[in-house]
């Protein structure tokens, strides 16, 4: 059998393979070496948490671990999502979070509506995606605040997948084959791709986005430029452009500072 997904949670966690042949395969892999493998028909996304593999599918949200015992989730779960070593799950009309064990975490449901499709969080924001295509930015700190209007150019397409990306962005797969960045404080779209088929896997690694559809078009966008600060980013741009606006005309020459940020830039004349 051929790998269809792999996702590990930390490095000296459990990694769960998902294979063509319908097995799910629970890898020790610190130690490199298989601990369970259960067949699992129907399994559409799988995750990998500290102390499990949680897969959704037409029997609901469910986890297998270790010793191969399967735990039930949710029966009517529509989207999960990972929240650090936490898994969130959309069950009917509530939005519900899971240890890595398959414990409830107490007093942490939330209200949402029943067509939410994928869900995405961080220690910084929640992200939950629906069937219409629209998306929900939920600040989870005190301060940080999310566009007070509609995300720009959104599409009439179920969300898929969500990551929460770089400098507060968040990116989004969808089943038309549209990859959307936005900035989740000002709503603005910074890129769009569409790839051929339905967003099937994305992946955030190495400040690289990775993104497949179902049909096997990849797309990968270099987003190291979102992980540099503001004095990083000019920094960046006074190397490539040393010249500064005078009198109406371009001219070659170091600029000033900016604030705290200091060009260090050699000009050469």
């Amino acid at each position: 059998p051929q790998i269809k997904s792999a996702t590990r949670a930390t490095p000296e966690g459990l990694a769960c393979i998902q294979q063509t042949d319908d097995s799910l395969v629970v890898m020790d892999d610190a130690h490199e070496r298989a601990v369970t493998t259960k067949t699992i028909d129907d399994a559409t996304a799988v995750f990998a948490l500290p102390q499990a593999c949680a897969f959704n599918g037409r029997a609901g949200a469910r986890l297998v671990g270790s010793t191969g015992a399967i735990k039930s989730l949710c029966a009517n779960a529509t989207a999960f999502g990972r929240q650090g070593s936490t898994l969130l799950v959309a069950c009917g009309d509530k939005l519900r979070w899971f240890d890595s064990a398959g414990n409830e975490v107490a007093n942490r449901s939330r209200q949402i509506s029943t067509d939410v499709t994928a869900l995405a969080a961080d220690d910084r924001w929640l992200l939950i995606g629906h069937k219409t295509g629209a998306i929900e930015t939920i600040s989870l700190v005190p301060g940080l605040s999310a566009a007070s209007h509609a995300l720009d150019q959104t599409l009439p397409s179920e969300v898929t997948k969500l990551i929460v990306g770089p400098m507060n962005t968040l990116i989004a797969g969808q089943l038309d084959g549209n990859v959307s960045i936005w900035d989740m404080q000002s709503g603005a779209l910074l890129e769009r791709v569409m790839l051929h088929g339905a967003v099937e896997h994305m992946l955030l690694d190495d400040k690289k986005l990775y993104a497949v559809s179902e049909l096997g078009d990849p797309e990968v966008w270099d987003l190291s430029v979102l992980y540099l600060s503001r004095c990083e980013l000019l920094q960046q741009v006074w190397s490539k452009v040393p010249s500064v606006w005078e009198e109406g005309r371009s001219v070659v020459k170091a600029p000033t500072a900016i604030g705290e940020c200091a060009p260090a830039v050699a000009v050469t004349h």
